[in-house]
């Protein structure tokens, strides 16, 4: 929360931050140059609340203490990834936290509501920001998804061991046999500050597997319908929705036929982690190391629900696709 003789963020409105009222009683305020989602503000309170991702520091500054909205995800989502911290146990909320509200202790909601777009998608898996502004139609992993190359992930290989390199004819995006894309964790300093948050999920998809329309007649295009671009480095380029902030994409000339969607934007009616599409790396947090000294009991702490949800998952579906790798090797 901001201190009440804090500068008001609405100050800076059309100047240098976007306002989209996502509900009727919150908005939300971005840069309207890079995407990063700063404030939120309770309209009828005047209550202001700001991203943690654009602090400098959150370890001994920012306490956590719950999850909220759980209901909403379905399959719980993030909260179960990070389920304790400092070895306290993180409250879940069905919805936001109130003195009315019953905690959301185990279990989640049996069933996601599907939109008339996501029944239309004919197998395919319906992607959009809240505001509708940015669409898109994911196909399943065929022949053609393994038609690239591209060097592999820092989620995967640590880009200073210099492992990337030597797998570069490897499908590593693709896994459960080929059926499912890969996702992870990014604990970047540059997507956290191009989103706003500690920690950004990730879903590797070839662009030949996007369409921008269900009947995939329309063929993906990096630049559609309200996206704006920002280039954050050399060479990478991150894309969001320039009415309502979601972030949408990040592109790397160095592997130009593969992108990462956010996951945020999968409407899949099995919950957001969208598990019938997307197998989970928990072996590691991608760039983990830029939380050292600012972030690294939050990070620490992922890495270990992580690393224990991905126990359960295997004893439900068996080993994921690196460890099968390992054990073929």
């Amino acid at each position: 929360m901001l201190p009440e003789n804090a500068p008001k963020p609405d100050d800076s409105v059309g100047e240098l931050l976007v306002s989209y009222k996502a509900t009727e009683g919150a908005a939300r305020y971005f840069c309207k140059m890079c995407g990063a989602h700063m404030f939120f503000q309770r309209l009828e309170t005047e209550a202001w609340q700001i991203a943690t991702g654009v602090l400098e520091k959150v370890d001994g500054f920012v306490t956590f203490e719950r999850h909220i909205y759980v209901e909403d995800t379905v399959d719980g989502g993030f909260s179960d990834w990070l389920p304790t911290i400092t070895g306290r146990p993180l409250e879940r909320w069905a919805i936001e936290s109130s003195d009315n509200d019953e905690p959301l202790l185990d279990g989640h909601a049996s069933k996601r509501p599907e939109s008339s777009k996501a029944n239309k998608a004919q197998g395919k898996l319906h992607a959009h920001c809240q505001c509708g502004g940015v669409e898109m139609y994911i196909a399943r992993p065929s022949a053609r998804s393994s038609d690239i190359t591209a060097s592999w992930p820092d989620v995967l290989h640590h880009f200073d061991t210099g492992d990337a390199s030597m797998h570069e004819n490897e499908t590593w995006w693709l896994r459960a046999n080929k059926q499912k894309f890969l996702g992870g964790c990014c604990t970047c300093d540059s997507c956290r500050l191009a989103v706003g948050f500690e920690v950004v999920q990730w879903a590797f998809i070839p662009v030949n597997d996007i369409a921008l329309d269900a009947e995939g007649k329309k063929p993906f295009k990096p630049d559609f319908g309200t996206l704006r671009m920002y280039r954050s480095s050399e060479g990478t380029r991150r894309r969001f929705c320039g009415t309502c902030g979601a972030t949408v994409f990040w592109e790397s000339d160095t592997r130009p036929d593969l992108i990462d969607v956010a996951v945020g934007l999968l409407d899949a009616p099995e919950g957001v982690r969208a598990e019938q599409w997307l197998e989970w790396t928990t072996e590691r947090v991608s760039f983990r190391e830029d939380a050292v000294g600012r972030a690294e009991e939050l990070v620490s702490w992922l890495e270990k629900g992580l690393a224990e949800w991905g126990k359960k998952v295997q004893d439900r579906d068996g080993p994921p696709e690196e460890v099968k790798n390992q054990q073929q090797r």
